[in-house]
């Protein structure tokens, strides 16, 4: 879920940012990402990296602490800032209109020496998110995030245009005091918090909870709330600022909010910077990830969709099939009563002496002699017969491999961008998706490994994908050790590795392990999950299936409440 941006907040960020970033100068600029661009600024001794992102779900700006991959050519965009803004000087950060816009005030030289002003325009409008750069007229040298004169209701922001802010609604502006208080007077809401979010420009719902959750029991709620709003708006350098963040990193605050919780309720960071990067550095890999496997997701699933179909057609043949043996019949029966068919006759009865002797009419093609007949009717069934054997063969094959894609799609469903490349190997395998072509230098990619931790002195490894579950089992695991796997589910493959042969598993061990198996499974939500374990001697690779497709005997059943107990 996407982050509110909050005026209030995002004003102390802006005092935050100038007062890092200002006078400093531009060093690097790179595009990781289509929606992203980083700009590395030298200032008071130290490179800071400046996040401006349009993401839709991940719209913010803020000094970065993490690193990401280039792309090996810089796309055009960032082609445009290189030429205009390496070795520009920042000479200021603010909020525009007092909306959730920042405006970089830039100076740099051109090619011939002369001193120029560009301005880079961050707008934090959710899915409207956009970086745009300005020359000193404020005309639109490029965006990242064009829009053209056909969209309707719509800004047209195009090299070339001027550039104008987003249209605002009709509330006031934090600065405007009166206005406020005027709206919320007058407010026909049931509550203040509710008053807040209708009246005032740029405050977010917990922003606003807190300023009502500190204003409605005073004597006058209207007035105190304004002197929570400045106070809010000045916080910045002030002994109460203390940029936090709640614990699950899902929002940032300027200081702790008392409608949040206690002190005990969030983490607190040096600068709200470093609350902003914690957050959306989680959010925006969580996001990048979901978006990264999305295209994945959705050819597998066609896969499996296929799959589906191909097992329904083979299905439907045999039932055609189970005709086969009366066709046989029928085939000697008319080969043993030829001498009483006449050409052109359109049927025949017959005794059935498979059925008592009792009377059996076979039709006939009229076109046919008797003895053409016969044949047509011995070649249908040694037709029937070879499509029964083709269909059980294709239903085992296809059933098979609809298993395996089937554990692709649990596998895809917790993947983490490290698991990226193990599972394209395997969709690559099953022409799911086409393997890249080489074309310049080769990108290095390191493949994820098994998930491993301790349990009271044991070692406990967990396979988060097909790839990994095989080396899980069959490169890690010992004879003797101990093997897991949720029961009738798909999902990892899990090992407790003894010190030694004759070593016993405590059941403190063996209930983590087989938590964590279930956790890492198609029945993660569930509960009293049933995890089987036995040792990794009685497991066997299933012939001609995936990776990590095994049978295993021997077994025992435990069971427990999913649990992730990786890092615990």
């Amino acid at each position: 879920m996407p982050m509110p941006q909050d005026l209030l907040t995002l004003k102390t960020l802006q005092k935050e940012l100038n007062s890092l970033l200002a006078p400093g100068k531009i060093q690097k600029i790179n595009q990781p990402e289509k929606d992203e661009v980083r700009f590395v600024v030298y200032s008071g001794g130290t490179s800071y990296t400046l996040v401006a992102s349009a993401n839709p779900n991940a719209a913010r700006i803020h000094i970065a602490y993490d690193k990401k991959e280039n792309p090996y050519s810089a796309p055009a965009f960032c082609m445009l800032l290189r030429k205009h803004l390496l070795g520009a000087t920042i000479k200021d950060i603010s909020i525009a209109g007092d909306d959730r816009v920042f405006r970089i005030s830039l100076s740099a030289r051109t090619e011939m020496q002369d001193v120029k002003d560009f301005f880079v325009v961050v707008e934090l409008m959710g899915r409207y998110s956009n970086v745009i750069l300005l020359d000193e007229n404020d005309i639109i040298l490029d965006a990242l995030v064009r829009i053209g004169v056909s969209e309707k209701g719509r800004r047209v922001i195009m090299p070339g245009a001027k550039y104008t802010p987003q249209p605002k609604g009709d509330k006031a502006e934090l600065y405007d005091k009166e206005g406020i208080k005027s709206r919320l007077e007058k407010s026909d809401k049931a509550t203040l918090y509710d008053a807040l979010l209708s009246s005032v420009n740029g405050l977010s719902k917990q922003s606003a909870k807190e300023i009502a959750f500190l204003s409605e029991n005073a004597g006058n709620p209207v007035d105190k709330a304004i002197e929570e709003i400045t106070f809010f708006d000045e916080i910045f350098g002030k002994s109460a600022y203390k940029p936090c963040a709640l614990k699950d990193y899902s929002d940032f605050f300027v200081m702790p909010y008392k409608s949040q919780g206690d002190e005990n309720d969030f983490v607190f960071f040096p600068t709200l910077n470093g609350a902003v990067n914690a957050c959306f550095t989680l959010s925006d890999k969580s996001q990048r990830e979901k978006n990264y496997f999305k295209d994945i997701i959705v050819l597998t699933k066609r896969h499996r969709d296929k799959l589906v179909k191909k097992i329904d057609i083979a299905r439907e043949k045999l039932i055609e099939c189970d005709d086969m043996e009366n066709v046989r019949i029928s085939a000697e029966l008319l080969a043993n009563n030829q001498y009483k068919i006449s050409r052109g006759e359109p049927s025949v009865t017959v005794e059935n002496y498979y059925d008592d002797m009792r009377p059996l009419t076979i039709k006939l093609d009229v076109t046919k002699t008797p003895a053409q007949n016969v044949q047509h009717l011995f070649n249908k069934y040694n037709k029937l017969k070879r499509a029964k054997d083709i269909s059980r063969e294709q239903i085992e094959e296809y059933s098979k491999e609809l298993d395996y894609v089937n554990s692709i799609l649990d596998a895809l469903s917790r993947a983490e961008l490290s698991d990226a490349e193990n599972i394209k190997d395997e969709l690559v395998a099953l022409k799911i998706i086409k393997k890249q072509g080489g074309n310049g230098r080769k990108k290095v990619v390191q493949k994820s490994a098994p998930k491993t931790y301790e349990k009271d002195g044991f070692t406990i490894y967990v396979g988060t994908n097909n790839v990994l579950n095989n080396e899980v089992t069959f490169k890690i695991g010992r004879s003797y050790d101990v093997w897991l796997h949720v029961k009738n589910h798909h999902g990892s493959h899990v090992i407790i590795r003894k010190n030694s042969e004759n070593d016993v598993i405590p059941d403190s061990v063996l209930s983590s392990a087989a938590e964590t198996a279930a956790y890492f499974s198609e029945a993660a939500n569930s509960e009293n999950v049933a995890v089987d374990y036995t040792e990794r001697r009685n497991v066997r690779r299933i012939k001609d299936a995936g990776l990590g497709m095994v049978n295993y005997d021997d077994y025992k059943t435990v069971f427990v409440t999913p649990k992730n107990n990786i890092g615990k």
